[in-house]
Formats: C-alpha cells, structure tokens, sequence
C-alpha cells in the first residue's frame, strides 16, 4: 500500500535534510574544500611547500599502475627525537569530514603516523612541559610506589627530581632516556600512576605493547644524565581529533580527541593505562602485477572523520566497494568546540629513544674467542653496559646477525667489544650497530646481508646481491640502505641512503632512485658502480601513502513540524491514506492482523574456515528474523539460497546477498509472516560479493536465525 502524508492545507509533506555552506555556491551544497590538484607543483603549493618535513623524512608523488596517483611520506629510521607535520592549510567549521583513503607500507614499534583535524589556540600550539630529570629507576612487578621487589615485572617505576607539571595526566605519554642501561630507555611509555607529591610515576606499556618482564634494582643516575620527556598526542593542539596509528597491528589504532588544549586532557580510546588502540579497517596496502619498477598500489580502507556540534566520530570502509562505513567510536563530550575552525594534518613521530642504528661497521673480528672487535666509522656514541644488535654484516657465517640486545665494553670513541656467535678467528666488514633501546630491535630490518653491490650506467639502477632470497619489501616500497662497505678494506662505497624498491627476484633486489616532491634527489648520487662485494643493511622505511583526501565543509538546515513531541491532538498533523490505481479510498478504521506469531526455530552457526554451505531447513519455511557478528578482520557476504540442501557454492545462485563488515553486526526482522522460502532455506558465507564467489571466509563469525 502507498501512503502519503497530507499537510491542513491539502498539499503533500515531504522529508526533507538540507545541506549547503555559507558563502558557497547555494542551498543544497556540499563544499568540497581542499581542491583537486593535478600536478606535483599545485600539490606542493596547497600544503605549505611542505615546510614541516623533517630532516631524514621526505614526501614524494608518485603514479603507479591502474590510475593509482600516491602522495606519500616516508619515514627515517636513523634520527630520533623528530616529527614531521604536513598541515593543510584550509579552514573548516563543524560540520566538517576529512575522507582520506590511506595505507602505510608497514607497522611497526617505536615510529608511527597520524591524521587529524586540528585548531590551534591563538597563541599557537601548546608546548609540551619541559624534561625532568630522573633520581632513580627501577623494573620489577612491584606497582604504584611500592619499593623494588626483585621480581620480575612489567612496571617501570621512576622516581623525578621535581613534580610532573599541572596538565600531566594518567594515560599521558612519556619517553625515558639517558640511562646506560638502554632496555630502561622506553619510547612512548604510558603513565599509569602518580603519587601525590607527583614525583612518582609507573608505566606498564611502551607503543600501546606490555613491558618485556624484568628485574632490575634500582638505579641512580648521575647527575644530569637521564630524562623523562613527553608527548602531546595532538601537537599541541587547543581542538581536534584524529586516529595514531601506532603498534605492529595493521587493524588497529588510537583514537584521539581534545577540547580546549592548555591544562585538559586529551580522551584516548582504548585502555586508559594501557593499549590505546581499538580495532579499525587495515592500513595495510594492496600490491598487485609488480615488475621491473612498474606496480598496482591501493588502500585497502577509507576513513572518514566527521566533526559536528553535538559529536565527533571515526568511521571506515572498504576501499573500491559500495560498502557501508563502520562506525569506529563517538566522542560526545571531549570533542573540538563548535566554533573553531579545523584544519587537517598528517604527523610522522620518531620518539626520543627509538631504537635505531648509531654507527657504521668498518670491519669486525674476533681472534679465536667469541668476543668479537668491532671498528666504527664515526664515534659510536656508545657507553660499557649499553645494550645493543650487529646487524647486516657481510660474513654471516662467523659474524651472524644477531637479534637479542647484548651488552658492549667500549674501548675507544670508534671501537668496542661484544660477545658474537662462537669462537673463530675471522675478520669481515660492513654493517650496523643498533642501539635497541626498550629492548626493541631494529624495525623493519630486512633479514638479508648485502653480499655485492653494482649501480648500471645506463640506467641508474642499484642491483643488491643478498645472502639469502630476498624478502620483507614490495615494488614501490622505499628502504634505508646502512653501512655498505666493501669486503676489502671496508671503504665507504657512498650508497648509504634512501632508495626505492623496484624488482626482486630470488637474491637479487633492484633499487632505484628517490625522487622527492620537488624534483630533488634523495638517493645518493651514484650514477655508475662495478659489482663489488661488500656487506650492509637494508631497512624497511615506514611510509604513509595518501590514495585519496576529501575535506568536507556543509551547513544543516533543520525541519520540523510544529508540535512534535509535544503530543497536543490540537497540533497533530491530518493523515489521509490515499487510493491505489484508482480504487476507492479506504476509510474508517484500519486494522493490522497478522495473525498470531508462530514460536518459530532457532539456528545458529559459527562460521569455519571456508564457505560455509549449509542447510538451515530442507523443506519450505518463512524466515523471521536473522544477525550476523562479523568478527573477522574482513567484509563476509551472507548468502541466502532457496533450496532444500545446502548450497553448491560457486554454482548456485542466492536469492539474497547480504555484505557485513568487519567488526560489524547486521540483523533484520522479516515481520509476523517472515521472508518465504518454497523449497527450503540454505546459506553460505563467502568472501566476497559475486554470486559465484568461492573465497573462503575467516572463522569465527557467528549467525543466527528463526524460522519456521
């Protein structure tokens, strides 16, 4: 049956949303406010020529395969203590969205990124507090103050020489550093607890992970030699939200919000003392038909967040589908104010403490001892009892990587001594020394050595030879390149740097230049290079790719009828229930019936590993009610079929197919008769959404259903 509403004075009522930005082009509009660039330049010149990139960072544009135009920001592993900020400079006022369909080449500890909208007090942005300095540390399970108990534990206590400053809150980041034992130097630690005096504080959780369970006493550092430092989640920022994407998880990250920036506190989703992150759609990338530097590469998720004056909220979806956002989490109260203008950017953070490499192997030996000799091309850096990993040393044999930290005697600025793999005498060269601060190993090192290097003339191309197949790194990925040094005499070979990924094939790995925004090298400039053996390390750089950015700006514009919700029979509104296909118009009452509910049957299923073809009844049934839990870490089609045994997958066509998203629930009530099936009920779940599809599903989703 049609229906209409008729308005007192005849005329038909229509629902109706409106949507339009003052100053804009008028009534209805939707202003997309960052405008469609369609060159290098016209990008550059939108994001303030991209002034906040730090050194060791570089942005660069590049055109892949099937129409992908990227924009990405690659991160250095060699520099801590550092943050690049890209901010776009383009007010907007809630309701505002900014859609970005983005992914980042890996996640890891100890480096990560994040995206938000922001506004800055008219000062500019709130600094952080100023260092403290630490009278004593210790690591035992012993919590909240109490003394050392030499057990080990994943708490961290540490007692400061002056009070944390007003402003500093549990949940709040720090970074300790300075102390010589480097497993006690943590990156992005949370607080958890402070005494009343405020010079007491414990932390469990460094890059939203557990401490490594230890035991170490108390210790006192010398005057002015260790530190806590902090963090600001949003830069500083008086209003904002956004998400941080930090830990190894491409599932997961942080949801940030702030009101009024200055003394309040940032509300952070997750566990308060502990992993901040939640579960969101994965930021990992697709890579599709790489070869010879040419590549396919997308996003695999779009996220939108969407500012209004009643609510913030993160949202994500497939990329590429016509799927539905998932809602991600809400903030009602601790949200940007109503009146500031947003802006978006886009952060790179190396935290003080971030395990990188410190120093160049120029050679290495040991004299039949397992005590090995290694000679740096610089000063080191390094103090006895510091904690550290050899990676990337040309003879693996005798001088293996190694990826338990393990303590070092210094005997000069540019030597000291480690305990490496089992008593030779040997001497090998090249390589790196890391400094594995929080007991981290280097991120995103590559398990293969460089065995020999080669640099063609004609083509500028970087031919690595490994010691194994090489693994870890797509085409189109960007690498670090750390301690090449020939196999001779150790001698620099000047290829050091960043350099871009362009072909692998068993122990061969092409790299060819980086070119940046701007059309300015990045990669050393070795133009041509006889094959020459050599040892080093190459280093995944974590890189957040930009596929697609939408910033949204609208006006709304409410409708309501006078009198609702108010329940006054004089302001009710006059409903005529009109005729269909020329029938007489029905008056008098009407009356529902449709009959008494039947009891109905449940059935549930908890979906394995497969395509789940099943037969829910064998002969015909109404359905009435059915869910879906899609707690898999990817979008499931439920697939309904009109058959009397379970479903030929792939053959088979379903009556009905129904997309769930991750971390989704969908549900539906079919009403008192429910949804007919005349030959029976059966279902599959698959992986996606055409009717012959045989992708196997992740298990564990769970349905249930009610039929008779």
């Amino acid at each position: 049956m049609k229906s209409q509403v008729l308005m007192s004075d005849g005329s038909v009522a229509q629902g109706v949303v409106a949507i339009n930005r003052s100053g804009q082009s008028g009534f209805g509009d939707v202003y997309q406010a960052i405008p469609d660039t369609n060159s290098a330049a016209e990008l550059a010149a939108l994001y303030g020529n991209f002034q906040g990139v730090t050194a060791g960072d570089f942005v660069t544009r590049k055109a892949t395969s099937n129409g992908q135009v990227i924009t990405a920001l690659a991160i250095g592993p060699l520099i801590d203590d550092a943050e690049s900020n890209i901010t776009v400079d383009v007010p907007v006022t809630q309701p505002a969205a900014l859609e970005i369909e983005a992914s980042m080449s890996q996640r890891v500890r100890h480096q990560f990124a994040s995206i938000y909208l922001f506004e800055n007090d008219d000062a500019g942005p709130f600094p952080v507090p100023a260092d403290i300095e630490i009278a004593s540390v210790y690591q035992s399970s012993a919590d909240a103050g109490v003394a050392y108990n030499a057990v080990a534990g994943t708490i961290l206590t540490i007692v400061l020489k002056t009070a944390l400053p007003a402003g500093v809150y549990l949940s709040d980041w720090v970074h300790t550093y300075g102390l010589v034992d480097n497993r006690l130097n943590y990156p992005n630690l949370v607080i958890k607890f402070i005494s009343y005096d405020r010079k007491t504080i414990t932390c469990g959780f460094s890059d939203d992970a557990a401490l490594p369970s230890l035991a170490v006493a108390a210790i006192t550092p010398p005057n002015g030699s260790a530190f806590i430092k902090f963090y600001n989640n949003l830069a500083g920022a008086a209003n904002g939200f956004g998400m941080r994407f930090t830990g190894t998880t491409a599932t997961q990250a942080a949801l940030v919000s702030i009101f009024g920036g200055g003394a309040n506190d940032v509300q952070i989703s997750g566990t308060l003392l502990g992993d901040h992150r939640v579960t969101i759609g994965s930021t990992a990338p697709i890579y599709a038909n790489g070869v010879s530097g040419n590549v396919e590469i997308r996003a695999t998720s779009r996220y939108r967040l969407e500012g209004r004056p009643h609510d913030c909220t993160w949202y994500d979806q497939t990329a590429d589908t016509s799927g539905v956002f998932t809602a991600r989490g809400t903030r009602t109260s601790v949200k940007p104010a109503v009146q500031v203008a947003l802006r978006p950017r886009f952060r790179a953070y190396r935290p003080k403490s971030m395990t990188r490499p410190v120093a160049k192997i120029v050679s290495i030996s040991k004299s039949g001892t397992t005590t090995a000799t290694v000679n740096t091309a610089s000063a080191h850096g390094l103090t006895t009892g510091n904690w550290v990993t050899i990676k990337g040393v040309r003879d693996q044999t005798n001088f293996a990587n190694i990826s338990t930290p393990t303590q070092v005697t210094v005997t000069s600025a540019t030597q000291f001594t480690v305990v490496l793999g089992s008593a030779v005498t040997a001497t090998s060269y090249g390589g790196a020394v890391i400094l594995t601060n929080g007991g981290v190993d280097q991120q995103g090192a590559l398990g293969q050595v460089v065995q020999s290097a080669s640099v063609a003339a004609a083509t500028g191309v970087l031919t690595l030879v490994g010691n194994t197949n090489w693994s870890g790194v797509n085409i189109g990925d960007y690498v670090e390149l750390y301690g090449l040094r020939d196999n001779t005499a150790g001698t620099d070979l000047s290829l050091d740097g960043a350099w871009e990924v362009a072909a692998l094939s068993t122990t061969s790995l092409d790299l060819v230049p980086v070119v940046d925004i701007f059309g300015a090298r990045v990669s050393p400039n070795v133009t041509s290079l006889a094959s020459t053996n050599c040892g080093g390390q190459v280093i995944q750089r974590t890189t957040l790719r930009a596929h697609d950015i939408l910033l949204e700006d609208w006006s709304e514009n409410r409708m309501m009828i006078d009198g609702a919700g108010t329940q006054r029979l004089d302001r009710a509104v006059p409903v005529r229930i009109l005729a269909i296909d020329g029938a007489p118009a029905i008056s008098g009452t009407v009356t529902a019936n449709e009959g008494t509910p039947n009891a109905g049957t449940a059935y549930a299923l908890v979906s394995a590993a497969t395509t789940n073809a099943a037969s829910v009844k064998a002969t015909a049934g109404n359905l009435f009610e059915l869910s879906l839990f899609n707690v898999t870490a990817a979008t499931v089609y439920l697939k309904l079929y009109n058959k009397a045994s379970a479903p030929t997958v792939g053959t088979d066509v379903p009556i009905m197919t129904i997309p769930v998203a991750a971390g989704a629930v969908w549900s539906a009530e079919f009403g008192r008769i429910g949804k007919r099936f005349n030959l029976g009920i059966a279902i599959a779940i698959t992986g996606a959404a055409v009717a012959t599809d045989t992708t196997a599903v992740a298990a564990g989703a769970q349905l249930a259903a009610t039929y008779v």
